[in-house]
């Protein structure tokens, strides 16, 4: 996956992969350790990497929320599967 696009088409076939987006991440991206806040969650610089590399590719490329939340891949369609579970992947909540 080497475009935006590419990226786009890869989140909507439903069998996206979260490395798959970290790895586009890696590959394009200078990334920076930030703390940052995921609802009630606060995350120090260097914690939940994944999280917030994700979260920062959405705000910088303009992701629509469902996209930024499919680029958690099967994290997020666990989530999806069994909204009521807590312990599996709360930061994707």
């Amino acid at each position: 996956m080497t475009d935006l696009n590419s990226l786009r088409t890869s989140l909507r076939s439903g069998e996206h992969v979260f490395a798959d987006t970290l790895s586009f991440i890696a590959e394009g991206y200078d990334y920076q350790p930030q703390a940052f806040r995921n609802g009630d969650v606060d995350n120090a610089a260097g914690q939940n990497e994944g999280s917030c590399k994700t979260l920062g590719l959405a705000l910088l490329e303009g992701l629509s929320d469902e996209d930024a939340l499919l680029a958690f891949g099967e994290h997020y369609r666990s989530v999806q599967a069994s909204p009521k579970a807590t312990t599996t992947a709360i930061s994707v909540r």
